[in-house]
């Protein structure tokens, strides 16, 4: 018998993976097909593999390998924003039940979980495997996750979600978190759930968590991914594109790798190879220039290349104008004449294609360089001549492209608008780029005649971020994380209308928002603000009682301190003065400890810049540690760099010690790159990559700060903080 309808993927995954028991149909089906028997064979073995592999050792060599399939992009899968058709089945409640359950549980893991967490690094992540290998969109993936043991008791799991469209931006801190599938325990321990992808979902990002959101496995802060594949099973160009808007900002070396991957894969599409000198520039500065001549060439071979043909997708034009950008000098003639064809090519296009998503995009960036004028004069002429055309356009078709309320956005502010054009872009702008909001209404502010409009926004924002919202929530934090961050957001807002208020001579108002401001947490630039605020409303006491806080901040300059502390004692005495500073000790320790974490270390080897090994726990001998992972292949790593010779001579007068990791080679350029930026301190390598897994570090620069026992109280810090954070640890009494 010949069967030429072939069982499909879900029915061969479910029966290999032991989800249900083969049809009578299947079996015979089976037993007459050779292709579907192979398989069924493949996805048994792997499934086999997998379990050999979770009782096997861990080999010393096993992260370096995978981290390495996963920048290639080989294991990653995926996609879906809801309605997710979810395969698992459920009991159905009632709307009012399900909606006062969430609210209660909403509630209770957000002010009751407690937030300093005992655990050993490196040990509290599960096993999260996604099949098929390679879906592609509209495909049903299965998920199988072997839970860590605190997780393991459950009887159901969350898995959330990041989920991306062609239409998303770079970074992460603006986009939506979901709830993706549940996933149910089994017989065997194993925890296992189905989703389907809607098609028009490319990447994402995933975490386990338990149903309160109190305990979150987020794979070491690295997330599980998918990605979606072509019928060959080679991940799709936009795919690539928004793995790497994903971890811009989460891991700039794997978003580089990416960039690196796709153009390697789809090497004769020249907008791959324009992000590719992007992460060049971005990550190596004026070592980019090295690359800049076989960039040169390229653009040549691809110019002669696709000229020739005679269909073009406009992705490639578009590409090959914005190549010329990046690569070509002005007089540079191969920039001319790639300018000169293709330029022309793009507007036709445009304008007889306007669904095409490329177009869209490259329509509204035509209208911000009509915005900025000619040469980029900069004038508001320009601007107030296409405002109405962006208007148009908007309400037209761009609005399926959220970089277009960016653009209309520059272009109102730069047509100098103060009216409804304005008002309208910026919250059309802080719609699709929610993260920005703040500073977006802040600026609002400073044109007087929308100055209202900017507290009523700046209000609005405050009181959403102090109502609980997951879908805000970063996959890598747990509710509790989820709401003590959008606090010090809130807070942040608060100081800015603070701001606004003053500006506009209210002071009593401005400081009831700063104090808002400053109920929690510890920012030394607000407390400048309160304090002058209460001095303008003639309250010397309490604006003592700030500057304090200032005081005593161990990044405060000392001629700050010792000009606070003349001006203080000559208002309120010495001993006053005195107990305002003890007072704002206990505050900034009780503060900071208040969010600080309890995280066990394994033993952290890495090695000296002679290559003898050193051992973290050795290095820091009991005393309070700050660790600061760095690379010389980030911006904003290098500037930091700058500082670490001044923070560890503050850290030294407190007994605390500086140790700064790279995972960089050891070697005469690295060392010298160190030295060229001021650094004097001990450098640590870490080129096994034993530190960033214990430390769960994937991103730089950030810090850690260790007590005196060797356990991370505060993690992911920020240079501006830590000093602050180690002083807290200190023992000694203020």
């Amino acid at each position: 018998m010949l069967n030429m309808l072939h069982l499909s993927e879900a029915s061969v995954t479910a029966v290999a993976l032991g989800d249900r028991e083969a049809t009578g149909r299947e079996r015979n089906h089976l037993a007459d097909c050779t292709a579907c028997r192979g398989r069924l064979a493949e996805v048994r073995m792997l499934r086999d593999e997998m379990r050999v592999t979770e009782a096997a050792p861990v080999s010393p060599t096993l992260l370096h390998r995978i981290e390495s399939r996963v920048a290639t992009g080989e294991r990653i899968i995926l996609p879906v924003p809801l309605p997710f058709a979810e395969l698992t089945p459920r009991r159905r409640f009632g709307w009012f039940r399900v909606a006062a359950a969430v609210l209660l549980v909403a509630s209770a893991s957000i002010w009751l979980t407690p937030r300093s967490t005992e655990l050993v690094a490196g040990g509290t992540s599960g096993e999260l495997h996604f099949l098929p290998l390679a879906p592609r969109a509209g495909d049903t993936v299965h998920v199988e996750y072997l839970a860590p043991p605190q997780l393991a008791r459950d009887t159901a799991l969350v898995l959330r979600g990041r989920l991306r469209t062609r239409w998303d931006r770079a970074y992460a801190s603006g986009t939506h978190q979901q709830p993706v599938a549940t996933l149910r325990r089994g017989s065997d321990g194993r925890f296992r759930a189905a989703f389907r992808m809607p098609d028009s979902v490319l990447y994402g990002a995933f975490a386990v968590e338990n149903s309160l959101g109190s305990q979150v496995d987020s794979r070491h802060r690295r997330l599980w991914e998918l990605m979606v594949h072509d019928a060959a099973g080679k991940p799709v160009f936009e795919a690539l594109v928004q793995r790497e808007n994903d971890l811009m900002g989460r891991d700039m070396r794997l978003a580089f790798a990416t960039a690196r991957d796709r153009a390697a894969l789809y090497p004769d599409r020249p907008d791959a190879w324009v992000n590719v000198r992007f992460h060049e520039q971005i990550n190596f500065g004026q070592d980019a220039d090295t690359a800049l001549a076989a960039h040169h060439a390229r653009l040549g071979r691809l110019n002669g290349q696709w000229r020739g043909r005679p269909s073009v997708p406009f992705a490639v034009v578009d590409g090959m104008l914005s190549y010329g950008r990046e690569v070509g000098a002005g007089d540079d003639s191969l920039q001319r004449a790639v300018s000169a064809h293709w330029r022309p090519i793009q507007r036709r296009m445009i304008d007889s294609d306007r669904m095409d998503p490329d177009a869209i995009r490259a329509h509204w960036w035509h209208l911000n360089d009509l915005g900025i004028g000619p040469r980029g004069s900069g004038g508001a002429n320009s601007a107030r001549a296409v405002l109405p055309l962006a208007e148009a356009f908007w309400r037209d078709v761009g609005s399926r492209d959220p970089s277009g309320a960016e653009v209309g956005f520059q272009i109102a502010r730069q047509a100098r608008d103060s009216g409804v054009a304005r008002r309208t872009w910026i919250d059309r702008f802080a719609a699709v780029a929610p993260v920005w909001a703040e500073g977006l209404y802040r600026g609002m502010a400073d044109e007087p005649a929308l100055r209202r409009d900017a507290l009523e926004r700046l209000i609005a924002l405050s009181n959403t971020l102090l109502r609980p919202d997951d879908s805000r929530r970063a996959l890598e934090l747990n509710r509790a994380e989820g709401a003590t961050k959008d606090t010090a957001r809130a807070q942040r807002v608060f100081g800015l209308l603070g701001d606004v208020y003053l500006e506009g001579g209210d002071t009593a108002s401005g400081r009831q928002a700063l104090e808002h401001a400053t109920a929690s947490g510890w920012d030394v630039t607000l407390f400048r603000k309160v304090a002058v605020a209460e001095l303008a409303l003639g309250d010397t006491l309490l604006a003592l009682a700030s500057f304090a806080r200032v005081a005593v901040d161990p990044a405060t300059s000392a001629p700050t301190v010792d000009s606070l502390a003349t001006t203080a004692r000559r208002l309120v005495g010495t001993a006053r003065w005195n107990s305002l500073l003890v007072d704002a000790v206990q505050t900034m320790r009780i503060r900071l400890l208040a969010r600080a974490v309890h995280q066990r270390l394994p033993d952290v080897a890495f090695a000296r810049e002679s290559g003898a090994p050193a051992v973290l726990q050795q290095l820091s001998r009991g005393r309070v540690t700050v660790v600061t992972f760095w690379t010389t292949c980030c911006g904003a790593s290098e500037s930091q760099l700058r500082a670490l010779d001044t923070l560890s001579s503050r850290l030294a007068a407190m007994h605390a010690v500086l140790i700064p990791i790279t995972d960089d080679q050891l070697n005469a350029e690295t060392l010298a790159f160190a030295k060229v930026r001021g650094v004097s301190v001990p450098l640590y390598f870490d080129r096994s990559g034993t530190a960033r897994v214990a430390f769960s570090s994937w991103s730089v620069p950030e810090f850690f700060v260790l007590d005196a026992e060797g356990f991370v109280r505060f993690q992911h810090s920020s240079l501006g903080l830590v000093l602050a954070q180690a002083a807290a640890l200190q023992k000694a009494s203020p």
